[in-house]
């Protein structure tokens, strides 16, 4: 699916949650363990799209993309979620949609953080 938005793709850098560590409840990424990406460049999230948020977590600063190079997770028990820094800003993994049948991609909402 992402091959038909090839010039719609910019670079990323994904960090998978484990590599990370929080510093006084801020999430700091290993650096050395970046892996760069391609995605879909970020857009809002709709209104109706933060209703399956979690409760608490209906806030702004939220995008979505849409990637196929990285298995992306989400907070798993002990295992932080993973994050995307692109142009800048640092994003938060909070949701993927798993979108395999439809053309091998997986669609990411993410929170700013910071």
């Amino acid at each position: 699916m992402l091959g038909y938005f090839a010039s719609e793709t910019v670079s990323a850098t994904w960090y998978d949650g484990v590599t990370g560590v929080n510093v006084k409840g801020v999430w700091v990424p290993g650096l050395a363990s970046g892996v760069v990406i391609r995605i879909i460049a970020p857009q809002p999230v709709k209104a109706n799209e933060l209703t399956n948020l979690p409760d608490g977590e209906h806030v702004s600063d939220y995008v979505r993309t849409w990637a196929d190079t990285m298995s992306l997770t989400t907070r798993d028990g002990l295992k932080e979620a993973d994050h995307i820094l692109w142009d800048t800003k640092l994003y938060k993994v909070t949701q993927v949609d798993d979108r395999e049948a439809l053309g091998r991609y997986k669609r990411v909402t993410m929170k700013k953080v910071g």
